[in-house]
């Protein structure tokens, strides 16, 4: 006999044994509330999880949040790292955009190197007009940044 009895006991053992793997994902949810840690609340384009658009305060830079960004950033040195960091990756990106550009226009150049007379000259004058847009928004984040640092 005795076998009808002890049923309810392998089931007790792997409850134990399984404790510490809960207690691991219980502590794994439950830090970034505990310790204030947060993945990215924001990204540079909106989608659905983030549809809420705001601008930088320092530089006036657009990026989108979830509905509790507000909860997590509402002391203002939260909200200035939070966007201090938009602003970074903003720049990164469009100087990355703006090397593409002058790299493009640059192989533009050389291109025309390989021809001679009015075809030499109609292809550098293309290159030379070739719209930057990256370089100009560069340009202009850079001035916001110049000037929002003299604040």
């Amino acid at each position: 006999g005795g076998g009808g009895g002890g049923g309810g006991q392998p089931m007790q053992l792997s409850l134990a044994q399984l404790a510490p793997v809960l207690m691991l994902m219980a502590f794994s949810l439950l830090s970034p509330i505990l310790f204030g840690e947060r993945p990215q609340a924001w990204r540079l384009h909106p989608s659905s999880p983030w549809p809420l658009e705001r601008q930088t305060l320092r530089m006036g830079v657009p990026y989108f949040v979830d509905d509790s960004f507000e909860l997590f950033h509402s002391d203002g040195a939260s909200l200035a790292t939070a966007e201090g960091e938009v602003e970074r990756q903003t720049l990164a990106k469009v100087r990355q955009r703006c090397r593409h550009e002058r790299a493009q226009r640059q192989k533009m150049m050389e291109a025309a190197g390989h021809y001679q007379g009015q075809e030499r000259t109609s292809m550098q004058e293309q290159a030379g007009r070739a719209h930057m847009r990256w370089c100009d928004e560069l340009s202009r984040l850079e001035g916001l940044e110049r000037s929002a640092g003299r604040r």
